[in-house]
């Protein structure tokens, strides 16, 4: 759209530029890259930073999509910047879950770059207790707390120079 928006005046014929029933099949496209991404999460034991069994398969599930994004978005002039967010349960104190939140997040980050991704915009937050997906009535409950999410965030790199 951006580049569009540019050329409209120069094009023989076009009076005038409605945007508002336009719709950018770029972004449609990235957004199932982005959502794939973003269904991620492993699991991690508890009161470590140590992932469940078989969670470095997911790991390597994950970059292989953080990967497609990046070629898919660089192809359209998109930059990627992926949050990775640590969770806890909430057995422990405040501190405790905060610094394995955010260990759990930073091991996602290395686990990434040796993987290759070394160049993107990789961040670490330490969510703790706070974004909980289930109330935490059963083991299983607090088992499926303790895991990182991701939040992708993608930037229309021209609009960005304007």
């Amino acid at each position: 759209l951006v580049e569009a928006r540019k050329r409209a005046p120069t094009i023989a014929g076009i009076k005038w530029w409605r945007e508002e029933q336009m719709v950018d099949t770029t972004l449609k496209a990235l957004t199932v890259f982005k959502d794939e991404v973003e269904k991620y999460s492993l699991r991690f034991v508890k009161g470590t930073v140590r992932p469940d069994s078989g969670q470095e398969m997911v790991l390597t599930k994950l970059a292989t999509a953080v990967q497609q994004l990046i070629d898919a978005a660089s192809a359209v002039h998109y930059s990627v910047q992926v949050e990775v967010l640590g969770h806890t349960d909430k057995t422990g104190s405040v501190e405790e879950n905060l610094r394995l939140a955010q260990g759990r997040a930073e091991y996602v980050i290395a686990g990434l770059r040796s993987q290759g991704l070394a160049e993107i915009n990789l961040t670490a937050v330490g969510a703790g207790w706070r974004q909980p997906l289930q109330g935490e009535m059963t083991e299983e409950d607090r088992a499926l707390n303790r895991r990182t999410s991701l939040k992708v965030i993608l930037t229309d790199i021209l609009e960005e120079k304007g």
